[in-house]
């Protein structure tokens, strides 16, 4: 789901208006079509008209349905970023419980039980320049954690998924106080 603008003007409503009349006709046809009428597609091409002109001509109308959408907009994304952060976190937890290097028997009382792992440099330029998800995908080869690369899907979709919160700065500024 897309958010509006949260003040729109009278070219928002009437497109937002136009385009929630074609939604609504596809469904009153559809309700036809199932319902048995054998006229379903005039019904859905009637209320479309009916429902257009009614959006285009009263622009004004539209604007709580707008305040409706946005705010079920933003249910369903936080909603949709919780899912996905939880789908994450039970990979990694699921993945850390079957390859733990945590030694269950450690030899020495005071060993702190981890073993130690050597660290995988990334080669060929930052991030920025090769791509974070090439530069992602070499490290779990690399370092032998393929099964993080289960997370990558989720990780774009995190970050598709991200907002711009309100009063808070873009994450790209950097500003020195």
């Amino acid at each position: 789901m897309v958010t509006l603008p949260s003040t729109p003007n009278r070219v928002d409503l009437r497109s937002f208006g136009l385009v929630a009349s074609l939604g609504l006709a596809v469904a009153i046809a559809a309700t036809a079509r199932v319902a048995g009428f054998v006229l379903w597609p005039a019904y859905g091409a009637a209320s479309g008209i009916v429902l257009g002109i009614w959006a285009w001509t009263r622009p004004g109308s539209v604007e709580k349905p707008l305040h409706l959408w946005n705010r079920l907009a933003g249910f369903m994304l936080r909603g949709a970023r919780l899912l996905t952060t939880g789908i994450c976190f039970a990979i990694i937890s699921v993945a850390g419980r079957a390859g733990s290097r945590l030694c269950w028997s450690p030899d020495a009382a005071d060993a702190s039980g981890w073993e130690p792992r050597p660290l995988c440099q990334m080669t060929g330029g930052s991030p920025s320049t090769i791509g974070w998800i090439r530069a992602f995908v070499t490290w779990t080869w690399r370092s032998g954690n393929v099964w993080a690369g289960s997370l990558l899907p989720f990780l774009v979709l995190l970050r598709v998924l991200r907002t711009q919160q309100a009063g808070s700065l873009d994450d790209r500024i950097y500003t020195l106080f």
